[in-house]
């Protein structure tokens, strides 16, 4: 079980030329075309009151036209994890990934790797950010050109628009589904330009050591084949073959985790509730309880508490496994 968890402290580091942490600059976005002098866009509703929300409700339309296309790719992701009958038939070094799949260890609907796709961010929601990194901007701390090229917006550094989760219960998968995104050869409109492995960050509390967060490229299909399998509209435009169309997130956490994250969303949520209203709550979607009356404490709060004290969150959970 040490092996399993050690791949996960061995993610190999990402290219620096694939590594990037903003959106395509705006004036060479596909869908619009700006030049230094602003100009009104015709995607906005604040008639150019607002040039940091103008921008990110042209990256939102963006992420709708884009949405479905990023689920097919991450889909052919774990679709060939889950089918796989082991890590050379995904194209992995046997040296590397000796360890066979352990199926005991199942993530959601039993199977090894379960996406969700989350809701696409607002534009109103996605302000605060922008605002945030137009501080940083003018203190310098975020550049203001990339590559030769000026950012025209500080809402290009919101990169989360498009994001999902995969939930496994193998430690093992994390490292295995990382190293497929890395080869680019299940899914080819994935490049992976940035990695925090929270997994292993001393640096953050306990409780936040829960997942390797990555940024993924979403690129234009290379050729005629895949953009017809790519779910996007229009005809294939050879000048835009491998070019990034937005940065997207991704999010590879542990089910346990992953069940104890949505718990203390449900915490919160019955602590905003009024005093005449909670037993309703409870009953109908109480923080340990689904409609059907079924128990839905995670492995690890059971654990925790017949064990009766306080422990490492991660170590524990490797050694429960």
């Amino acid at each position: 079980l040490k092996e399993r968890w050690r791949k996960i402290e061995e993610l190999p580091k990402i290219s620096s030329d694939n590594e990037r942490n903003c959106q395509p600059i705006a004036n060479t976005t596909y869908g619009t075309n700006r030049t230094n002098q602003h100009e009104p866009s015709l995607f906005s509703s604040t008639n150019d009151t607002n040039p940091k929300l103008e921008r990110l409700q042209h990256l939102f339309l963006l992420s709708r036209a884009f949405a479905r296309f990023f689920k097919r790719q991450m889909e052919l992701v774990t679709n060939k994890v889950n089918n796989a009958r082991n890590p050379q038939a995904l194209g992995l070094n046997h040296d590397e990934f000796m360890l066979p799949f352990n199926d005991n260890l199942t993530a959601t609907e039993g199977k090894r790797a379960h996406l969700t796709m989350g809701p696409i961010k607002e534009p109103e929601r996605a302000l605060k950010k922008a605002e945030e990194y137009g501080k940083e901007m003018k203190e310098e701390t975020k550049p203001s050109e990339i590559n030769g090229i000026q950012v025209l917006s500080p809402s290009d550094y919101v990169i989360d628009f498009l994001r999902c989760t995969i939930e496994v219960e193998d430690p093992y998968l994390v490292a295995v589904i990382y190293a497929v995104l890395l080869k680019e050869k299940v899914a080819t409109c994935l490049q992976i330009c940035r990695v925090k492995n929270k997994f292993i960050d001393k640096k953050l509390p306990r409780h936040i050591q829960t997942n390797v967060l990555m940024n993924l490229a979403l690129l234009y299909p290379h050729d005629k084949n895949e953009f017809e399998e790519s779910g996007l509209s229009g005809t294939f435009d050879s000048l835009l073959a491998g070019k990034c169309l937005m940065v997207c997130e991704l999010q590879i956490t542990m089910k346990d985790f992953l069940h104890i994250k949505r718990l203390q969303h449900s915490y919160y949520e019955l602590t905003r509730v009024e005093d005449t209203d909670r037993l309703s709550f409870l009953l109908m979607g109480g923080v340990f309880i689904k409609p059907n009356l079924e128990e839905k404490v995670p492995k690890v709060v059971l654990e925790m508490s017949k064990d009766g004290e306080e422990n490492d969150d991660l170590e524990f959970y490797k050694k429960e496994l």
